[in-house]
């Protein structure tokens, strides 16, 4: 519709020039050398617009001819590309399918028809070289990628991939940071980051990554949270190790700081306080830990802390206090059952172990309670029942690594043999997991990302 009234404008304004010119009056004449013409104004300029429409017209078709290598050069490239477009298409499709041949053979074509193109051709036939197992040769390819301003990406992400294909950590945590330097808000390259920042214990740099997956809600609050601290306490551990005690034990304290409840950190910070005479210190942070959550790994450094030389009653007193901070628990009930029994206490160590029951205690439970049977009364028939009671008891929870199902004798931050990241848990053990308990020898040990708090 919009062309044909453009079509009867342009009609209307032939026909309004050619009125115009039959309307002029008056005559023009040419004299040139012997000859003189005469004509009509609208004549005379009928003749000159006939003469320039004439003219455009053998000029457009000289031009034309004249254009004609040009056109069949530019046609001749359109299908080149045309065609390289498909080679590309095809090639992917075959690296998508796994069929390395085609896809080398595709890249070949996309190469021949796609000479400057040095972006998906190249990558095209670094992939199809990488499927062909030609490895060396896939990784100078996506070196030549990395020379094209828009490519570059595609390069790095391939010797990224590489790199990790290769485990060669080192080298896949520069480029990913390359990676990064590009889309510093893509989501999968954070992480791809602080996964290799974590493997490769560079655990500050981790935790300013940390930081980055937060504000980008790519982890939660909560599981930033147990992150920070299973980094705070690696790298504390390695201070220590290395004989930066101070920063150790301000990394430990920064920790601490976020979760007092947690016992991992309860226990480090409170055997520093033990070691250097601060007494005091190492009761509040025992206190703190077990008000939110008792640990067995806890009363161990409770009991260094006791009082020396005091009546039974008195050092009753004393786990009391631990006790007493979450009374109802099944884990302080124990706590007061065994320091019972340590003062040859049965009637109390019977009351408490009753309690005990009540909470729904574990198998050590019963455990305990064989042992007060032996010991008070030699009960060796009482004794023997306990145990039997054990057998079929909930087992005692254990630090489990939540990936690998493994047993720990303790919790650290990366859980070996496999080496992942804050998986370890303190939770119950299913069947194979204790199997693995009964015949640990305490020689497989460490971690690796998120673990509930205990």
């Amino acid at each position: 519709m919009i062309r044909a009234f453009v079509f009867m404008i342009k009609v209307g304004l032939l026909v309004a020039a050619a009125v115009w010119l039959a309307s002029q009056k008056g005559s023009v004449s040419i004299q040139w050398m012997d000859y003189t013409i005469h004509a009509q104004v609208s004549v005379f300029l009928g003749i000159v617009f006939l003469t320039i429409i004439l003219g455009m017209i053998v000029f457009g078709v000289i031009n034309a001819i004249v254009g004609i290598p040009d056109a069949l050069r530019r046609f001749r490239l359109k299908r080149r590309r045309e065609k390289g477009y498909r080679a590309l298409t095809l090639g992917l499709t075959a690296v998508a399918a796994g069929d390395g041949k085609i896809a080398a053979y595709q890249a070949y074509r996309a190469e021949n028809f796609m000479p400057e193109d040095k972006g998906l051709p190249l990558l095209l036939k670094a992939q199809a070289q990488r499927l062909q197992g030609k490895e060396d040769e896939a990784r100078a390819t996506f070196v030549d990628l990395l020379q094209n301003k828009d490519a570059a990406f595609l390069g790095v992400r391939g010797l990224l991939q590489a790199a990790l294909d290769g485990k060669n950590f080192a080298k896949a945590l520069d480029l990913a940071r390359q990676a990064q330097a590009m889309y510093p808000k893509q989501p999968w390259i954070l992480r791809t980051v602080y996964d290799l920042e974590i493997r490769q214990h560079q655990w500050e740099s981790a935790r300013i990554t940390l930081k980055k997956l937060l504000k980008s809600d790519i982890l939660t609050p909560a599981q930033a949270r147990a992150d920070e601290i299973a980094l705070l306490l690696a790298e504390s551990d390695r201070k220590m190790e290395e004989g930066y005690r101070d920063r150790g034990i301000a990394l430990l304290k920064q920790a601490h700081n976020i979760d007092s409840s947690f016992s991992p950190t309860a226990q480090r910070l409170a055997r520093f306080y033990i070691d250097a005479g601060r007494r005091s210190a190492a009761i509040s942070v025992l206190e703190k830990a077990w008000k939110h959550t008792p640990h067995p790994s806890l009363v161990a450094l409770w009991d260094e802390l006791a009082p020396q030389k005091v009546d039974p009653i008195k050092r009753l007193k004393w786990y009391e206090r631990l006790s007493n901070l979450k009374a109802d628990d099944a884990e302080s009930r124990l706590v007061m059952a065994r320091a019972a029994m340590d003062e040859a206490l049965w009637g109390e160590a019977r009351n408490y172990l009753h309690l005990a029951q009540e909470a729904g205690a574990d198998a050590r439970l019963y455990k305990l309670w064989a042992e007060l049977e032996n010991q008070a009364g030699h009960n060796k028939d009482a004794a023997a029942r306990m145990l039997n009671m054990a057998l079929e008891a909930r087992p005692a929870k254990v630090w489990i690594c939540r990936e690998s199902g493994r047993i720990y004798k303790e919790w650290m931050p990366v859980a070996l043999p496999h080496g992942s990241f804050n998986t370890m848990v303190w939770d119950d053990p299913d069947i194979a997991s204790v199997t693995a308990l009964q015949g640990y020898q305490g020689s497989d040990l460490y971690l690796e990302a998120p673990a509930s708090r205990s």
